[in-house]
């Protein structure tokens, strides 16, 4: 079941980042400063462990969850616990949970990121930015599982493992742009140049209805994996 986790995490970053109005710390930072400062699995830290992670990652709020998996007979059910901690004074300034099938990922994120939004005092998503969100987001449930299992073994360093599960994704729902973008990514590590850049190309031409962010990395990739150095330095300071 850990494939939850990173796709409700990916869906709730993309929900939040939604209009520009946070600035979110890339999930692949976040995994880096998890394996690097050795977190313990809780929903909750202590004001030490926050504090860390301010200085690693220059961020001010922290979001945490957990999710329990309850099956009976044929129904499953979903549930996510989320708390919102200020790392500085290690306050917890929210807390939300949302509850559904496996399949209705999207609408638990969606719920989550609309409760933690009025919780923050911030504007709701105009309708363009709802749809920049479900372009980013792979309503496919077979696609999405595998693009997050791909995700998990890129930022755990085995690339092959990540190749693997990005190309049964992508054969699941061949338009998911971040997919590709992500395939391209293990190609690269793997040393496939061409194929990296090749793949980061498809992504690109998928990326037109994504959300800013997402575009942005995207483009980056592309112009990286195509060696257009200067180009991409920029793209990414964007």
């Amino acid at each position: 079941d850990q494939w939850l986790s990173t796709a409700f995490s990916e869906m709730l970053h993309t929900e939040l980042a939604a209009g520009d109005q946070l600035r979110m710390v890339s999930g692949e930072d976040v995994a880096r400063a998890r394996l690097e400062s050795r977190l313990p699995e809780v929903d909750t830290l202590a004001k030490p462990s926050l504090q860390r992670l301010h200085a690693q990652l220059n961020t001010d709020l922290v979001l945490l969850g957990s999710f329990t998996a309850l099956r009976e007979k044929a129904n499953e059910r979903i549930r996510f616990d989320l708390r919102l901690q200020d790392t500085d004074s290690g306050e917890t300034l929210a807390e939300t949970s949302a509850t559904g099938n496996p399949n209705q990922l999207f609408q638990m994120a969606t719920q989550a990121g609309t409760e933690l939004r009025q919780k923050l005092g911030l504007a709701g998503l105009s309708s363009e930015q709802s749809g920049e969100v479900s372009a980013s987001l792979d309503s496919n449930p077979e696609a999405n599982r595998f693009y997050a299992q791909g995700l998990d073994a890129l930022r755990h360093f085995d690339a092959q493992q990540a190749r693997d599960l990005l190309v049964r994704a992508i054969a699941a729902d061949p338009n998911h742009a971040l997919s590709h973008s992500a395939l391209a990514e293990a190609w690269f590590d793997l040393g496939y140049d061409p194929k990296a850049a090749a793949e980061a190309r498809k992504a690109f031409d998928l990326s037109n209805k994504l959300s800013r962010p997402d575009r942005l990395l995207i483009q980056a990739r592309y112009q990286e994996f195509s060696h257009d150095y200067a180009a991409a330095i920029e793209t990414y300071q964007s």
